[in-house]
């Protein structure tokens, strides 16, 4: 087993506590998996994909891959 380490976006305004970016071939949406979300390899891309209106903020999560 190895850790991996990517960067989120997530959102923390939402009810349920703190939502993180997802994306589909239907477009993007919400999730409050970590697991589920859109993995961006450094903080400066997330940060490009996190434009616009919103509470947006990029953290840095681990997991540890099988």
């Amino acid at each position: 087993m190895s850790d991996e380490t990517a960067w989120l976006i997530e959102r923390d305004d939402m009810e349920g506590g703190p939502h993180y970016f997802a994306d589909c071939e239907q477009g993007h949406f919400w999730t409050k998996d970590p697991n589920k979300a859109e993995r961006f390899a450094d903080e400066e891309i997330a940060r490009l994909c996190c434009k616009g209106d919103g509470p947006f903020k990029v953290r840095e999560h681990k997991w540890v891959k099988p």
